[in-house]
């Protein structure tokens, strides 16, 4: 016959169980969101998922995030395992996400509207914090590395996005084939031809810093979301690994003097050792126009009938813009800058000035 428990093992059975309740209870509780944030948001905001929000971890409408993670079994070292997270974005992004150029994107907490699937376009910046996000989340919903969201704008966080300008600050041409996320290549030949390279002012990825404890070293990679393993492997040693040409020179170039066509700038783009690959002009599109625009029209908040209505209009405006370059340029064109020295005196206005009107993107 079975010993029936004391008295005194009853009382502590019973006490285990209460004290357990009470913190599955206070774990709810404290979860509990009056705002109702999603399951990211509230990762982010309260250190574990909201009990409503739970709905998005698989079910029929899972969340990117939960995409993401429940694709995914961790393995290999912490670098193999953020670089097969961050290729595994990339793929969920491409389902139904774009990018759409600078927004001025800047906070962690911006990645949790891709992870949540609130937001369907973005620009590199939301990708970046997204990962970071993901590598920092506790399990399941991220890697749980790096100590967490408590130290993820500490000073020693082994996560950072990182913003790379090229090796002078002025940006870089990077390989670019395909429509990684929807965009396109924009460096195009002066005969209008697409060349595989897109120029960037500047790129955000995410900096993962391992340390080894049999020895106490420590390796950085720089995973790129945006780009997946659709132009390489998806990882960089060095920031520098993601260009292909870097810009050395920048000059400023007045719009009114080449017939109020929107052109910007004259960049002169090289090789790592210094080899010159030649001089384009910055330009901008409108609406897919396949052409420099012209002047856009000027918007006035007081012809809007609120604030929000002019911000509206004005980000409307700044998507369907995409900005592009032309060359190398040559005396063909009207810019006379073989030797790789930019001078606006060595410009032929009566060349290039019917050139880049006449311009057009084929394709």
């Amino acid at each position: 016959m079975p010993r029936l428990p004391t008295t005194k093992e009853t009382l502590i059975g019973s006490t285990i169980v209460a004290v357990g309740g009470l913190a599955i209870w206070y774990f709810f509780l404290r979860c509990k969101n009056k705002d109702k944030l999603a399951l990211y948001a509230s990762l982010m905001k309260n250190g574990c998922a909201d009990s409503h929000a739970l709905s998005s971890w698989g079910g029929t409408k899972p969340c990117r995030g939960s995409k993401i993670m429940n694709t995914y079994k961790p393995a290999g070292t912490e670098l193999e395992q953020v670089g097969a997270i961050s290729t595994r974005m990339f793929q969920v992004a491409s389902e139904d996400w774009t990018w759409k150029g600078a927004l001025g994107v800047r906070v962690l907490s911006e990645g949790t509207a891709f992870l949540d699937s609130k937001a369907n376009s973005g620009e590199c910046a939301t990708l970046a914090f997204g990962l970071k996000i993901l590598i920092l989340a506790p399990k399941p919903y991220g890697l749980g590395l790096g100590g967490g969201f408590a130290n993820a704008d500490e000073h020693d966080c082994p996560v950072k996005v990182e913003t790379y300008e090229g090796a002078n600050g002025l940006g870089f041409f990077a390989n670019h084939q395909g429509t990684p996320l929807g965009v396109s290549a924009n460096v195009y030949s002066p005969q209008g031809q697409q060349r595989n390279y897109y120029y960037w002012d500047n790129h955000k990825v995410v900096g993962y810093t391992y340390t080894d404890q049999s020895n106490h070293t420590t390796t950085t990679k720089y995973f790129d979301p945006n780009y997946g393993t659709s132009q390489g492997d998806g990882a960089y040693d060095h920031l520098a690994d993601m260009a292909a040409y870097q810009a050395t020179q920048i000059v400023q170039i007045n719009p009114a003097d080449f017939g109020n066509l929107l052109v910007s700038s004259l960049i002169k783009m090289e090789t790592a050792t210094g080899e010159l690959l030649g001089v384009y002009i910055q330009c901008i599109e409108y609406d897919n126009g396949h052409r420099i625009s012209a002047p856009l029209p000027q918007l006035n908040l007081e012809d809007f009938p609120s604030d929000a209505a002019y911000t509206q209009a004005y980000m409307d405006q700044k998507l369907k813009q995409r900005t592009f370059v032309i060359g190398p340029l040559t005396s063909a064109q009207g810019f006379d800058f073989e030797d790789g020295h930019i001078s606006l005196a060595d410009i032929d206005h009566d060349t290039a000035n019917p050139f880049l009107a006449n311009f057009r993107i084929l394709g």
